[in-house]
């Protein structure tokens, strides 16, 4: 019988990712490759811009618990309040 590789981490800690590019380029896909890797490990958000080439990559993820905000200058703080919730 084969063992996974890998077991889940027993630990409650919970990632929270921010990234509010508009498209999906470099910077979103340094977000997104390790969101996705670590999926099976941890619990994660993404706070990311709606509409995002991001936040529609990451609705394929079902393990992943996405914020689609509208992206202002002047929200900045809402955002970091909605992340540490």
């Amino acid at each position: 019988m084969n063992k996974p590789i890998r077991e889940p981490i027993p630990n409650p800690i919970h990632l929270c990712h921010i990234n509010l590019g508009k498209g999906f380029r470099g910077g979103e896909r340094q977000t997104f490759l390790p969101v996705k890797a670590l999926a099976p490990y941890l619990s994660q958000t993404a706070v990311v811009r709606k509409c995002s080439g991001l936040s529609k990559a990451l609705k394929d993820l079902s393990d992943i618990g996405t914020i689609d905000i509208n992206h202002t200058k002047d929200r900045y703080l809402e955002i970091y309040r909605v992340a540490a919730k």
